[in-house]
């Protein structure tokens, strides 16, 4: 009589998983209820994303922050992590004594400013630029803040291009000079270090 051997399926616990205490279990909640309430609102969306993914709050349900996301919100990374970024440039405002009256209106501006300035300090002074607009009456929109970085742009090529042109009439004035005085050697009873003269002329040409 062959004995039939009945194997039990056993589900194994998802790895890198957490429990969670009492209090980061109510601190989870009261995140995601507000992004559940303030779902328009990105720095209150950004904010409580940024406290749970820094808090480890998503790992009694998930194992990275990502899947979070996707599951929980059905939200991309790249989103999520825009929202983040927003809310950490808004803080940096603040630091830089910009009044939340006067903080970008959504998420977009934010992306659109770093998009276009590299710099946190750049961005943070064309954001204040895009404000000296605001208080002459014009609206804040994204034609504004592209208007705004590119006379920016402009004016930073300009102060530029005048350092460029002043170091240039530098090195051709000691150059200038330096012609002038193998010319007072070969004249007179003095010989000129031609190997000298060359270098010099060349330091001046090129720094």
């Amino acid at each position: 009589m062959n004995k039939t051997t009945t194997q039990i399926a056993t589900v194994s616990p998802k790895k890198d998983l957490e429990s969670l205490t009492d209090s980061q279990e109510k601190q989870l909640l009261e995140f995601e209820t507000a992004i559940e309430t303030h779902q328009k609102n990105y720095l209150a969306v950004g904010e409580a994303l940024t406290r749970i993914r820094e808090g480890h709050l998503y790992k009694g349900t998930h194992s990275s922050f990502d899947n979070y996301c996707e599951e929980r919100w059905d939200n991309s990374g790249t989103h999520i992590r825009r929202l983040m970024d927003a809310y950490e440039f808004v803080l940096k405002l603040r630091s830089a004594s910009v009044v939340d009256a006067d903080m970008p209106e959504n998420e977009y501006q934010v992306r659109l400013l770093c998009e276009l300035r590299k710099r946190e300090d750049h961005r943070i002074t064309a954001w204040k630029k895009v404000i000296e607009a605001k208080a002459k009456g014009e609206k804040i929109n994204a034609s504004l803040i592209r208007r705004v970085l590119k006379k920016s742009s402009a004016t930073k090529a300009k102060v530029n291009t005048s350092k460029k042109k002043q170091t240039l009439n530098g090195g051709v004035e000691k150059a200038l000079k330096l012609i002038e005085d193998v010319k007072t050697l070969m004249t007179g009873d003095g010989q000129p270090d031609w190997s000298k003269f060359l270098s010099d002329l060349e330091e001046a040409l090129t720094t």
